[in-house]
């Protein structure tokens, strides 16, 4: 994995980022940005209405059911909206580890999502 990491770390930022045109930076800033927040809103709601359905039926082990997997998709929604957090603790592991190796890789993340660092 540390090979792979270097190798794209010797790899010219500056060259790399040029050629990403803007409309596909903004389409990834898009992407991200609905995943980072509808997929969560998605994924609660969507728990809130199969815990309403099983308490609406009023069957003991359909509740108990409903609410494991309400907590799955609170758990899963709060790790996806928390997944650029997470990114960016590992890029910054990557940065610490390799040092200034990696600052072409680093620095074209930065330019394409600039407001995350």
């Amino acid at each position: 994995m540390l090979e792979i990491i270097s190798v794209l770390a010797t790899v010219d930022a500056g060259e790399v980022c040029d050629a990403i045109p803007d409309q596909l930076i903004s389409l990834l800033q898009l992407i991200v940005l609905f995943v980072q927040i509808g997929v969560p809103i998605i994924l609660i709601v969507l728990g809130a209405v199969d815990l309403g359905k099983a308490v609406m039926g009023q069957e003991e082990d359909s509740i108990k059911e409903a609410q494991q997997m309400f907590v799955k998709r609170l758990i899963a929604a709060l790790f996806v909206f928390f997944i650029i957090v997470i990114i960016t603790f590992f890029l910054d592991l990557v940065e610490v580890v390799l040092g200034d190796a990696s600052a072409g890789v680093l620095d074209c993340v930065q330019e394409i999502f600039p407001d995350w660092f």
